[in-house]
């Protein structure tokens, strides 16, 4: 059996880790998070998913436009 493309994904593992850190976060009262590092957290995981994101875009397109101008 195969797995689906978005379970192979790094960007889709750290959405799901910042969405069960929220959840248990709000379930979880005595959790020893406070807010302020619960959002510097989330923001850091939304760092990762858009520099992953712009990596994988970026490999594919604008990096080998440059190489290949490079080349020339």
């Amino acid at each position: 059996m195969q797995l689906p493309p978005f379970l192979k994904s790094r960007k889709f593992w750290a959405l799901i880790v910042g969405a069960l850190v929220i959840v248990v976060r709000a379930y979880v009262p005595n959790l020893p998070i406070d807010d302020s590092k619960l959002t510097e957290l989330i923001l850091l995981l939304v760092a990762y998913i858009l520099g992953t994101g712009l990596e994988d875009a970026g490999a594919n397109s604008a990096v080998r436009k440059f190489m290949a101008a490079l080349k020339q």
